[in-house]
């Protein structure tokens, strides 16, 4: 291939300037005659045309843009053709913002651009063309560019277009960008919002107020929306009392009040500041509202409906702070109830001897007493009620001298000031406590009519004061009762570890020991550690530390004990459990790793050595080597765990390496086929491995096996390895074989003959390498047979002899036992037919003719060996029952005799399969047993229940489960063997059924879900299930039911009953690449439904393909609210929306819900009344009935008429929904 050089038309701005680079570049004449060629070369240029090319902004989802690029030389006023080897290529800078696609013909080169995702790119249009010339080809280049800007937007779909609950999950904020964008809050206490790493915006609420979310790109682009949290109390009082000239700060879901707008409904009640503060100005009742909104906000009207609100009230109270008057004197009184209002107060006195009030509230005091003074009022408007709202006061009248208590209540070490009332303002007034342990009184310094009064001690004692006036003493008391006040309170223990799960009680500890008030409150500084209920009573949450603290009532007196919560170590593995090395090693570092992780668990360890003189291992788990040996390294957990302290172990083989391997002999000669033994010394005699592996240098010869025995196989000469398996160490041992004869091969070894018979044998010396193959004959009887030197034999008289072969060479020898017989003529036996029991055993005797016969062998045979088997000595034994033939076969002739043999057997073994281990309430099942043997005489069974009130069993097996419990079966032999077998089986209550909710998951890979269960019924005895996937290469499934996504694809997650009924319950799992929903369809477009009724609705995302799920939003909750899943739950009469909002791209659907009542559930009616029931929420198809006519008659459009005494049911059957209402008629009067 021809090296190009490449040149840039740009580059070449003049001829000058292509010169000077020559001449700096020292090959002048090619570049000349370049430059001279393309001297005009800066002429090319390539033009772009084509739609919205100067726009300059674009827009995501706009229709693809076409431009057209063509290489034009000025010079010759012509379009270059790209047809000859030039070539316009087109590029985007940023291909996820703008796509480029082309297509070159002719001069023209096409490019369709495509508008992908927000932001700048760049794009080029490069004009090639490689040129030939003699000296070489040149490749130029010329390049148009332009900029071109894709609108950065957000998807109005995902923008807030209401306010928003504090609580609700939000949709995200969908962008048009692909790119990570930079989102930022005007206030983070309302919401902020963070990019999830695809330019979209995962929003989050943090309270009331109004917050600009503002989304900048890369390039400067901006969006901005506004989010909006309504604004809401948080108190939980049902009516919230403020005490008369109080504050009360309100709380509220605001991260600062000035985000909200307070209002009252009336501030001469109860104020409100612009900081939340409540004043109590005034007896009543009010309301007091928030909002996020002012009323000239566009989104006001679209706040929750009501108005966010909170009841308030002041107690009615009379506000005079006197208490003591004198004889004569008038008190005006007054009450805290608006000043138009007072006029309703009513005054009354309790006894008017002593005091009177007027209507206005004078009082006047008559004599020495005491009298309660009462102020009344009824007043609906200011108190939204029609009860009487009361107050008192209890006034002293004084007659000269008086105090201004009569009782008082204190805790010891407190103290109070007690006024003398007189009229004679000359004498000393003189005091005096009936108990100083008790209490004691001090006269004030500054004022002789006022005393100190301090408790002491818990009991009750009386202050006296004394006014003597001319010898008269006066005399008043006080009666003091001192409380035992909570001086402090102790927690035991003060520090405490408990298991997770597990629960302990604390113990507080009052000093002193018996105070009067000992009302506390536990806390826990964090109840996802620990949590702590009113007893005191501390429950493990997760692993970690908290503080509970208990606070006292009386004293504010707090004490502490710090808990630490024990996640129990459930495993601990070593890196490694068998390390084999050398001594040389020296040490050797052990690491572990302690489940699970996370906090609180305790993770210190204990090391010890099996064998500390081999190896000992130190505290971080650093082993040191001994000496050579096996040494066990144990680690154990601190923790013990569920069940005690876990442990895991290392197995370490510590060598002694062998030096040298010795030989007892170097040189062996062996005869073919004999053997020797070979001995190894090793050095040093303690090495570790002492393993040899043996070798032969030539297997044909010699071959040696594991223990060093040295076997000759053929002649020739081998050397034998002696190979340390430890180290390599060898040693060496030559070896010479040599052939003599081994064997002699005769032709029968064994051969039986009626007498007078003559036959040969033949003898051959082995191997046929032998040297001497002479063979020699010889019998051992010849009375009974004789051989000659060629193998001839003659038999001569009845019995046995050996005729030998012997080898000359080696004396190898080969014999033939030679049997000679007396012919038989028959054969019987002492028992024809014989009754035996398995296992008994008898002989049978045979009978061979004529008496003296040489051959009486007999073979014996069962015609079934299992029933009976016969031994060769005759010896019967039963095997099991049934029938068998034993045959007595003559070795001679096949002569045959037989005995018939009958075996009874007893039961062994019954075993029950039962196949379960539980059964379902109602169920019957049968049951089936296996008995041993098969061939049991009487193998027949009696079935029995430990308890047939829960299960019963009948006579073949069969049981029926009754009620829920335990019994235990049993099956009993009948042959009297005794033998039986039992199983227990559990009745169980079985599920029915098992909904996973949702039923069907759609996520993106690596994403996740948490499903749930409802097993059916409820009160199944196990209501656990097991979850499984049926692909986890495309999802998994935990234990708790939370589905991970793994790759693309379709798969389900099963949920089983572990009760044995294997229901299992199904969820469909998708897994999908990020796919943007682009339309939601519920799967009901309108449902009817009744208060407290559910009904469960689904939505399909389109496409198919999208990952996204959906929100579901109730329009109006208090009509009916919806679930994460979608299930509709219907709370009060109206009509509503539910929304199906998908997650990101926040496309929607809606479904109406019609929720139905009756404008009555119950009334009651004189005889011939009348009353008009209606449905809220349908106006037409109602159809109504009466259970009772007699008593009540309805009409078409549910007008009741009371007919008779007695009560009966009104039913309205709208879209198949029923409603009741009951009916009450009573006497006419």
């Amino acid at each position: 291939m021809k090296h190009i050089r490449k040149i840039n038309f740009k580059n070449l701005r003049n001829v000058k300037t292509v010169y000077k680079i020559a001449a700096m570049l020292l090959v002048g004449v090619i570049i000349f005659f370049v430059a001279s060629r393309f001297a005009s070369a800066e002429s090319v240029k390539v033009n772009i045309t084509g739609d919205e090319l100067n726009d300059g902004t674009w827009e995501v989802g706009s229709s693809p843009v076409t431009w057209t690029a063509q290489a034009y030389d000025s010079e010759k006023d012509e379009y270059i053709s790209l047809e000859d080897g030039g070539s316009i290529t087109w590029e985007s800078s940023d291909r996820s913002i703008v796509d480029v696609s082309q297509n070159s013909e002719g001069t023209e080169s096409t490019a369709v651009l495509k508008p992908i995702s927000a932001g700048k790119a760049t794009i080029s249009a490069t004009f090639t063309k490689v040129v030939s010339t003699d000296d070489g080809d040149y490749e130029i280049t010329t390049k148009s560019e332009r900029t071109v800007v894709v609108k950065f937007k957000i998807n109005e779909a995902s923008i807030p277009t209401a306010p928003y609950e504090d609580d609700w999950t939000v949709p995200n904020i969908i962008t048009n960008s692909d790119n990570p964008v930079k989102w930022t809050s005007s206030d983070d206490s309302v919401a902020t919002v963070t990019d999830d790493g695809s330019g979209n915006g995962v929003l989050t609420l943090a309270g009331a107020g109004k917050a600009e979310i503002t989304a900048v790109t890369d390039d400067g682009q901006s969006e901005s929306f506004r989010v909006v949290v309504n604004a809401k109390f948080k108190e939980t009082d049902s009516l919230l009392n403020i005490g008369y000239k109080e504050y009360y700060t309100l709380t509220t879901n605001a991260g600062h009040a000035s985000n909200v707008i307070f209002e009252s409904d009336n501030p001469e009640v109860v104020s409100v500041d612009r900081d939340g503060t409540a004043y109590g100005k005034a007896a009543g009742k009010t309301f007091l509202y928030i909002y996020t909104l002012d009323k000239n906000d566009e989104w006001y009207s679209l706040q929750p409906s009501p108005v966010r609100n909170i009841p308030v009230s002041v107690d009615f109270a009379i506000t005079s702070s006197s208490k003591s008057v004198a004889v004569g004197d008038t008190l005006t009184l007054d009450t805290n109830i608006c000043e138009g209002d007072k006029k309703s107060v009513n005054w009354t006195s309790s006894d008017t001897g002593v005091a009177t009030i007027s209507a206005d509230g004078v009082l006047t005091a008559v004599s020495k007493g005491q009298a309660t003074i009462t102020a009344s009022v009824v007043n609906p408007e200011v108190f939204g009620t029609t009860d009487i709202q009361t107050a008192s006061i209890t006034i002293n009248v004084i007659d000269s001298f008086a105090l201004s208590e009569s009782e008082h209540i204190l805790n010891a070490n407190e103290s109070f000031d007690l006024t003398a009332i007189v009229t004679d303002s000359a004498a000393s007034v003189t005091w005096k406590s009936s108990d100083e342990s008790i209490v004691t009184v001090t006269p004030s310094r500054n004022d002789k009519y006022l005393a100190t009064v301090k408790a002491k001690a818990k009991g009750q004692a009386t202050i006296t004061a004394t006014q003597i006036i001319d010898g008269v003493a006066k005399t008043a008391t006080c009666e003091v009762y001192v409380k035992e006040p909570v001086l402090d309170v102790v927690i035991s223990p003060s520090e405490v570890e408990i298991i997770k799960g597990s629960q302990y009680r604390l113990i507080v500890t009052f000093n002193p020991g018996r105070p009067d008030n000992t009302n506390v409150k536990w806390v826990s500084s964090d109840e996802k550690i620990v949590t702590v209920d009113d007893m005191g009573i501390i429950k493990g949450v997760k692993g970690g530390q908290a503080v509970v603290s208990v606070v006292t009532e009386d004293g504010i007196k707090v004490a502490s004990c710090t808990v630490s919560v024990r996640e129990p170590v459930t495993g601990i593995k070593m890196d490694i459990n068998t390390v084999t090395t050398s001594l040389a090693t020296k040490t050797y570092q052990l690491t572990y790793t302690i489940l699970p992780a996370g906090d609180g668990v305790n993770r210190d360890v204990t090391w010890t050595s099996s064998a500390p003189d081999v190896a000992t291992v130190g505290e971080n788990g650093l082993v040191t080597f001994h000496k050579p040996g096996k040494a066990t390294i144990i680690v154990k957990t601190v923790d013990t765990g569920y069940n005690g302290n876990l442990i895991d172990t290392c197995e370490f083989y510590i060598n002694n390496p062998v030096t040298a391997v010795d030989l007892d002999y170097t040189n062996i000669t062996l005869k073919l086929n004999e053997q020797f033994r070979l001995t190894t010394k090793i050095t040093p005699e303690d090495a570790t491995n002492k393993k040899i592996i043996w070798t032969s240098s030539d297997t044909n010869v010699a071959i040696v096996n594991d223990e060093g025995m040295v076997t000759a196989v053929g002649s020739g000469s081998a050397t034998i390895l002696a190979k340390s398996e430890d180290s390599g160490a060898t040693s060496m041992c030559n070896v010479t074989v040599y052939q003599p004869v081994t064997s002699i091969a005769i032709s029968n070894d064994n051969i039986t003959v009626r007498k007078g018979t003559e036959f040969w044998l033949n003898a051959t010396a082995l191997p046929d390498n032998a040297m001497n193959k002479k063979i020699s004959w010889s019998s051992n009887d010849t009375s009974i047979a004789t051989v000659d030197q060629n193998g001839k034999v003659t038999t001569i008289e009845a019995g046995n002899c050996v005729i030998t072969a012997t080898s000359q060479d080696s004396g190898a020898m080969a014999k033939c036992i030679v049997t000679v017989l007396q012919p038989i003529t028959g054969i019987s036996l002492n028992v024809n037919s014989k009754t035996i029991m398995k296992d008994d055993k008898f002989i049978i005797i045979p009978t061979i003719t004529p008496v003296d016969a040489d051959n009486k062998n007999v073979i014996y045979s069962s015609s079934d060996d299992t029933v009976a088997s016969v031994d060769a000595n005759g010896v019967v034994t039963g095997k099991k029952g049934g029938i068998a033939i034993i045959i007595a076969k003559t070795e001679e002739r096949g002569l045959i005799a037989s005995c018939q043999v009958t075996v009874q057997e007893f039961v062994s073994s019954v075993k029950i399969n039962a196949g379960i281990s539980r059964i379902n309430i109602g169920d019957s099942k049968q049951l089936s047993a296996t008995v041993s043997a098969e061939s049991a005489t009487n193998r027949k069974l009696r079935w029995t229940s430990s308890n047939s009130s829960i299960i019963s069993v009948d006579a073949n097996g069969r049981i029926s489960a009754k009620n829920v419990g335990r019994a235990t079966i049993y099956a009993y032999a009948t042959d009297g063997s005794g033998i039986f077998d039992s199983v227990t089986i559990e009745v169980i209550k079985p599920v029915t059924s098992i909904m996973i909710n949702p039923s069907n998951v759609s996520i993106a890979e690596g994403k996740s879900a948490k499903v749930s269960v409802s097993v059916a019924p409820a009160d199944a005895t196990y209501k656990e299930v097991e979850w499984s996937s049926s692909d986890s290469s495309i999802a998994t499934v935990d234990y708790s039911g939370e589905i991970t996504g793994v790759k693309a694809g379709i798969c389900k997650v099963y949920a089983t009953s572990v009760d044995g009924n294997n229901v299992v319950g199904v969820c469909k799992v998708t897994v999908k690449p990020t796919v943007p929903a682009t339309g939601v369809t519920i799967n009901s477009k309108s449902i009817t439904m009744l208060p407290g009724q559910t009904r469960t609705l689904t939505a399909r995302i389109k496409p198919t393909k999208s990952t996204e799920s959906v929100t579901w939003v109730s329009g109006d909750t208090s009509v009916a609210t919806v679930s994460a899943n979608g299930t509709v739950t219907a709370r009060g009469q109206g009509n509503t929306e539910i929304y199906a909002i998908s997650n990101e791209t926040g496309v929607e659907s809606s479904c109406e819900v019609i929720v139905l009542a009756l404008n009555a559930t119950y009334i009651t009616l004189e005889q011939y009344d009348s009353y008009d029931l209606d449905v809220f929420g349908a106006t037409q198809n109602i159809k109504w009935y009466s259970n009772n006519k007699r008593v009540a008659t309805v009409t078409s459009n549910g007008r009741v008429i009371a007919r008779m005494a007695g009560t009966t049911t009104i039913t309205a059957k709208v879209n198949g929904k029923v409603l009741y209402c009951t009916v009450k008629v009573t006497t006419m009067k």
